[in-house]
C-alpha cells in the first residue's frame, strides 16, 4: 500500500488523515493476531477488532474536511472515534487521539516537536480515562511511546525520525509488558492493545517514510517473548487455568445530556463495576466497563441523561470461542465454501449466519488489496471457494486473487450487500459447485436493490440536479429521490417503484439507526400496501443510511 504527496517536515490535515488509513491498514492486516494475544482483562479475543472498528470510523467521517488544518482534521478523527468506540480498547484509543488532537490545537501543520506533544497530550488523555490504570498495557506502551518522541524531538530530529524512536520505544516497551503484568507473564504474551498501538505507529511511520511495505506480521509457531518478537500464541497451561473461570458481561452505552461531568461519572462507576473507561463531555459520555449485572450500569446511565448505542457482550460466552480459536482442534474441510465481503459489524453477522463461512472486513473507502482477499481464501478449510465482492470496485482484485490462489476459485458478481445476501441465501453446501453457482447467480437477479445516502458532490443524473451533502435515493444504480430526510426519501423511493408483484422488502440499517424512527418507517412502508412483508434488519454500515431488498 502506498500513499503519495508525503510531506516528512511538516504534514497538514490531509496528510494526518492519510497516516490514519496507513495506519488502519497495518492494524487490519494484523487484526487477528491482536485478537491472539487478548488475555487481559478478559481473554475474550476482541481487542484487535474493537481497535481496528474505532480505527475505521474516522476514515468516513475525515473524509468530509475538506480544510487542510491538521487541528480540525485531529478533532474530526478524534470526535469520530469517540462516537465509534468499541470496547475497552477502542475507548482508551478514542481517548488517545482525543488528547492527540489537544496537543494539536492551533496547528495549521505539525512537525516532529508538534508530534511529540501531541502524543504527550494523548498519553496523559489515555491514563486520565482508565479508572484504575494498570501498567503493563496499552497505557505503558503510549506514554513511553511519547516520552521517547519528546526526547528526540528535543535533541533537533525530524518528524520522521522523532515518529521511528516513538515506534522502536513503544516496541520495546511492549516486549517488558509481561514483567509488569503477572497475567501476560502467565499466559506467555505481549499485551494485546499495546501491540495494537506498536501497529498503529508502524502505519504512521510508512506513510511519512512513504515506504510501499508489507506491514503484516509474522506469527510463531511458539510463544516468544522479546524486544525482536513482540507477538506469541498464549500458553495452554493458561487456557485450561481460566477455561471455568466466570467473567460476566461487558458493558458499552453512551450518555447523553447538559452537564455531565466524565470525571465523577467515573468515579461513581469505579465503585460498581471493573474496567472501568469513561470519556466525553458536558453532552455526551461514553462508558465501557465489567459488571455481572449490566441493569445497574443502565439504571446509573438513565438517571444522568438520555442513554443510546447501548452494547453488552456476555464476556464468558466470548471466553469459550476464544479458548476454541486458541486451540489446535482439527477442522473439518468443508466440500464448497463462500466468503463474503462488506463492511459493518451486523452485515457481518448477516452473512456468517446465511452461509457464509468467512467475512472480509472491507468498504468503499478502504477495499481490501489482492493479498488480503488472497490471504482469506488461504484461511477457509475447503478447496472450492465462491467469493462474493458485493462491491463493484473490489472484483478486479478479487480476480485477480483467484487467479493467485491454489484453491479453485469462482466469482459470483454481487454489486452490493443485498445481492451478496440473496447469493449467500441461495447457497446450498450439499449442492455441488456449478448448481450452486447458477442457483447465487439467478438469485442476484431475483431481487432489485437499492441504496440511501448523501450525495460527496453537486451533479445532474437525468433530470435531477443533486446538491452536495444532499440524501439521495438510488435502485438499480438509478436515481430515483432527493431530499434532506433519509427517511423520507427512502419512502419517495419505494413509492416510484412497482411493488404490485413484491412480497418482501428488507431495510439493512446502517450506522445511524434510530429505533424509534426505525418502527415509524416500517409502519410507513406497511401503509403502503399491507400484503407486502417487511423486515428491518440491523446492518452497521457506514455511509449507507439504509440498504435495500425488494423481491
Amino acid at each position: 500500500m502506498k500513499i503519495d504527496n508525503v510531506v516528512k517536515e511538516n504534514c497538514d490535515g490531509h496528510d494526518l488523515r492519510s497516516m490514519i488509513i496507513m495506519a488502519t491498514h497495518a492494524l487490519e492486516l494484523n487484526c487477528e493476531l491482536v485478537n491472539a494475544l487478548n488475555v487481559f482483562p478478559v481473554p475474550d479475543g476482541d481487542t484487535g477488532t474493537n481497535m481496528l472498528l474505532t480505527m475505521k470510523t474516522t476514515i468516513e467521517k475525515s473524509a468530509l474536511i475538506l480544510t487542510t488544518r491538521a487541528d480540525v482534521m485531529a478533532e474530526s478523527i478524534a470526535k469520530s472515534t469517540l462516537f465509534g468506540a468499541r470496547g475497552n480498547s477502542g475507548v482508551i484509543l478514542s481517548q488517545f487521539f482525543k488528547g492527540f488532537a489537544e496537543g494539536l490545537k492551533g496547528n495549521h501543520t505539525f512537525n516532529g516537536a508538534d508530534f511529540a506533544k501531541a502524543l504527550s497530550n494523548a498519553s496523559t488523555w489515555a491514563y486520565k480515562a482508565v479508572g484504575k490504570p494498570v501498567e503493563g498495557t496499552i497505557l505503558t506502551v503510549i506514554r513511553e511511546a511519547s516520552i521517547a518522541a519528546i526526547k528526540a524531538s528535543e535533541s533537533g530530529y525530524k518528524l520522521n525520525k522523532v515518529c521511528e524512536f516513538a515506534r522502536d520505544a513503544s516496541k520495546l516497551t511492549l516486549s517488558k509488558t509481561p514483567t509488569l503484568l503477572p497475567v501476560l507473564s502467565q499466559a506467555g504474551v505481549v499485551d494485546a492493545g499495546g501491540q495494537g498501538l506498536c501497529f498503529i505507529l508502524d502505519g504512521f511511520l510508512a506513510f511519512l517514510n512513504d515506504m510501499s511495505v508489507d506491514l503484516k506480521a509474522t506469527k510463531p509457531e511458539k510463544a516468544m517473548i522479546s524486544a525482536q518478537s513482540n507477538v506469541g500464541i498464549v500458553n495452554d497451561e493458561f487456557l485450561v487455568a481460566t477455561e471455568d473461570d466466570i467473567y460476566g458481561y461487558c458493558i458499552n452505552f453512551a450518555i447523553s445530556g447538559e452537564t455531565l461531568n466524565a470525571d465523577t461519572i467515573k468515579a461513581c462507576l469505579i465503585n460498581m463495576a471493573d474496567s472501568v473507561v469513561v470519556i466525553g463531555d458536558q453532552s455526551m459520555v461514553k462508558v465501557h466497563a465489567h459488571n455481572e449485572d449490566p441493569g445497574a450500569l443502565l439504571t446509573f446511565g438513565i438517571s444522568l441523561g438520555t442513554i443510546s448505542q447501548i452494547k453488552i457482550d456476555n464476556m464468558d460466552e466470548q471466553h469459550q470461542v476464544y479458548l476454541q480459536s486458541q486451540s489446535n482442534t482439527v477442522v473439518d474441510e468443508l466440500p464448497i465454501a463462500v466468503l463474503a465481503i462488506g463492511v459493518g459489524d451486523g452485515i457481518k453477522e448477516l452473512f456468517l449466519g446465511s452461509g457464509a463461512s468467512k467475512f472480509l472486513l472491507s468498504g468503499d473507502l478502504m477495499n481490501p488489496s489482492t493479498k488480503e482477499i488472497l490471504l482469506a481464501i488461504d484461511e477457509i478449510h475447503s478447496n472450492n471457494i465462491i467469493v462474493l465482492p458485493n462491491n463493484t470496485n473490489i472484483v478486479l482484485a478479487v480476480k485477480q486473487a483467484s487467479e493467485l490462489s491454489d484453491k479453485l476459485v469462482r466469482i459470483v458478481d454481487t454489486n452490493n450487500i443485498p445481492q451478496g445476501l440473496a447469493a449467500t441465501l441461495a447457497f446450498n453446501i450439499e449442492d455441488n459447485l456449478t448448481k450452486n453457482l447458477a442457483q447465487m447467480r439467478n438469485a442476484c437477479n431475483s431481487i432489485w436493490s437499492g441504496q440511501i445516502t448523501r450525495a460527496s458532490r453537486s451533479a445532474k443524473m437525468g433530470k435531477i440536479s443533486i446538491q452536495a451533502g444532499q440524501i439521495i435515493g438510488l435502485l438499480e444504480k438509478k436515481l430515483l429521490a432527493v431530499g434532506d430526510d433519509p427517511d423520507k426519501v427512502l419512502l419517495e423511493l419505494l413509492r416510484m417503484c412497482d411493488l404490485s408483484e413484491a412480497e418482501l422488502i428488507t431495510i439493512i440499517l446502517g450506522q445511524e439507526s434510530d429505533d424509534e424512527k426505525n418502527n415509524e418507517l416500517k409502519k410507513s412502508i406497511n401503509e403502503m400496501d399491507p400484503d407486502i412483508q417487511v423486515e428491518l434488519i440491523a446492518g452497521g454500515q457506514p455511509r449507507y443510511y439504509y440498504l435495500i431488498s425488494i423481491e
